[in-house]
Formats: C-alpha cells, structure tokens, sequence
C-alpha cells in the first residue's frame, strides 16, 4: 500500500515525505484546529484530548459543508476519492482561515500553475 501511495503521488508532484509526529496533548495545547478524517480519529482523540472546550476538533469535510468522513484508501485503494474529498476539506479550512480566500479565487489560481 505504501508503495502504491509513493508511486502514484510522486507522478502526481504530492510530497509525502514531509509528514511528522506530534503528541495530541502538544497539538491541543498549540493549535486552533485539529482536523481528524473520520469517527474513529475522533475516538481515538478522546481518549487523549477527552475535552474539547474550545471546539478545536472537527472533521476536515466539515469544513466543506459535509459531514462525512474522508473516503480511506487503505480499504479500498481508491486514493483519488481520498486526495478529492482532502482537497476540498482543506480548501473549506483556508476559507475559514481567512475570509479573503474563496473557492473561487483557488480555483482562479489554479488554472494559472
């Protein structure tokens, strides 16, 4: 499965090898958001994190509007769906981010690169 992953993202320009570990408790502490992909994240989170008073875990597809969970490759190995729904909940999380981002300007500036 990893090489698969490896493989396809290379080709597609998808860096995958910047990815580092952090404790959750040093993640609550630091950030304004924790974006899980799926209720088992938010399980596993709860065990660690088990308040969330300042409501800073959510699903990334909230972020988009939906409340479902991100479409998980390792079950099916459809990594497309899986890199689709994770755009869009990231482009959701930068429009929150900063209200001067919006769809339509990313996709704006994605048909110039």
């Amino acid at each position: 499965l990893v090489e698969r992953w490896s493989l396809k993202h290379a080709l597609s320009g998808v860096r995958y090898d910047l990815r580092l570990s952090k404790s959750l408790v040093e993640i609550g502490e630091k950030f304004d958001v924790i974006a899980i992909m799926d209720d088992r994240n938010s399980r596993n989170i709860k065990r660690v994190l088990p308040e969330d008073k300042d409501g800073k875990i959510a699903k990334l597809l909230s972020f988009a509007g939906d409340a479902g969970d991100v479409f998980d490759p390792w079950y099916s190995g459809d990594f497309k769906a899986a890199y689709e729904d994770i755009l869009k909940g990231c482009i959701g999380l930068l429009c929150k981010i900063d209200d001067r981002i919006t769809r339509e300007k990313i996709f704006a500036h994605s048909l110039h690169l």
